[in-house]
């Protein structure tokens, strides 16, 4: 089977960038697969830079570029089936003509949607969601991260093709790495680490604010990933007016390995975020058996079973995310089984190979529509 990947791949770093990578050298390791990249990474704009007039100009341009080396790529490498992947927004315009323009070359489409807003935009029936669907209707299936979202696009197309397909990890490769890193003292300062792009969106603000706050004890915390130049002095400020001491450090982009390294490193891994899909930062640190603080956002809910293998707060909620924290580091006896729990959730529900198994299945579901 040939597959055309249209897909983003580092650099930049990023959820799909990631899910990218792991698919690639999951795939090249199994007989009877053909899997082609075509990267859309976008390089144009910084990752923190949503200024929406740069996406909609910039990713206009991009869009029609990524469309028509689509079209070469389908008719030079003649795939079985094209499987897009997207975080939606203005790309939802990209999508559909990237859907449309591989039907009528005899590619089936797998569509899949990487962002857990699907509930939201079919609550609101704007036009992204108008376009989304009239996008995911020129697909044989359509992909999503968590039940909520294809409950509500399989009532928007009213056909049996949307699949809940996870994000993986490769928890053997984790489970070293947490073993072979030193673990944080047991009883030391908590160690929390927050790792993903420090924007609004991500919470950060309400992170750095909660371990600030009167009600939290005395932690360090580390926020692992890029900021834009404007951005940090203000969390520097927030983090000096309200408590004392040199208890934030702002790392800034890491190298993957290390920022796992960090995580490993940790008590706590912290992910506040107002949206998100299924954030591979969440299911890494389940690998690493650490116990992660989260919203109940995207997958995140299912992920952690329900609060089962980790901890949810939610969104925006100051208060209830320094109250999680000053819980967590008041019984570290918890905090150690809720990571126990997390680490053989990864295990046995989203580890690479199974996952693959799955992404090949549907694959194959998808081609069989071209002989229908």
């Amino acid at each position: 089977m040939k597959a055309l990947l249209v897909a983003p791949a580092p650099p930049p770093e990023g959820g799909m960038a990631t899910w990218t990578q792991a698919v690639l050298a999951g795939l090249a390791q199994r007989d009877g697969l053909d899997v082609r990249l075509l990267d859309t990474a976008v390089r144009w704009r910084s990752v923190t830079d949503l200024t929406a007039v740069r996406r909609l100009i910039g990713g206009a341009v991009q869009g029609l570029r990524d469309n028509a080396r689509v079209a070469a790529a389908i008719g030079e490498y003649k795939p079985d089936l094209v499987h897009v992947t997207t975080s939606a927004g203005f790309g939802v315009f990209r999508d559909r003509l990237m859907a449309a323009g591989a039907r009528r070359r005899g590619a089936p489409v797998v569509m899949h949607y990487h962002f857990g807003r699907i509930p939201a935009l079919s609550a609101s029936g704007g036009w992204e969601w108008r376009t989304l669907c009239a996008g995911a209707r020129q697909a044989a299936r359509q992909l999503v991260l968590d039940r909520p979202s294809a409950d509500a696009l399989q009532r928007a197309l009213g056909a049996q093709t949307v699949r809940v397909q996870p994000n993986m990890v490769d928890a053997a490769a984790l489970g070293r790495l947490a073993d072979a890193v030193e673990a944080p003292a047991e009883g030391g300062r908590l160690q929390i680490v927050f790792v993903g792009h420090a924007i609004v969106s991500k919470g950060i603000a309400d992170l750095v604010s909660a371990c600030a706050s009167p009600t939290c004890p005395d932690v360090e915390l580390r926020v692992v990933g890029p900021c834009e130049a404007a951005y940090e002095p203000e969390l520097r400020r927030m983090a000096a007016q309200r408590r004392a001491g040199d208890w934030l450090t702002l790392s800034g982009r890491l190298p993957h390995g290390e920022a796992l390294s960090a995580m490993a490193s940790a008590h706590l891994v912290a992910l506040p975020s107002a949206s998100e899909g299924f954030p591979n930062v969440v299911v890494e640190a389940m690998a690493l058996g650490r116990c992660v603080l989260a919203t109940p956002v995207g997958a995140i809910p299912e992920m952690l079973a329900d609060g089962a293998c980790g901890v949810l707060t939610p969104v925006g909620d100051v208060g209830a995310l320094a109250r999680s924290i000053a819980a967590l580091d008041a019984d570290r006896t918890r905090l150690a089984a809720l990571a126990t729990a997390a680490r053989l959730r990864a295990a046995t529900r989203y580890d690479g190979p199974q996952v693959l198994d799955r992404l090949v299945e549907l694959w194959r579901e998808a081609t069989a529509t071209r002989c229908t």
